[in-house]
């Protein structure tokens, strides 16, 4: 999930755990149920990353990204992010 939103740094990267799901109401209401958890990757604001230069058997460094982890009963407006 970091490498494609490193790939991607304007999209947020939305996981879901196993059992666990994102329900999203009026298009901006977002709440977490289930029993694992939802990951949120935004990278927006990476500092440096040499996803652009690194061969693909090299490992990928990532600065700054910010990192949200939601559990049920978690909700967020999804404008906010």
């Amino acid at each position: 999930l970091a490498h494609a939103v490193a790939l991607s740094p304007s999209c947020i990267g939305i996981g879901l755990g196993e059992n666990t799901a994102l329900l999203i109401s009026s298009g901006n209401t977002a709440n977490c149920i289930g029993s694992g958890m939802v990951v949120m990757i935004d990278g927006n604001k990476i500092k440096y990353t040499n996803i652009n230069v690194v061969d693909d058997s090299k490992p990928i460094y990532i600065e700054n990204l910010i990192v949200s982890i939601w559990v049920e009963g978690c909700c967020f407006k999804l404008n906010d992010l």
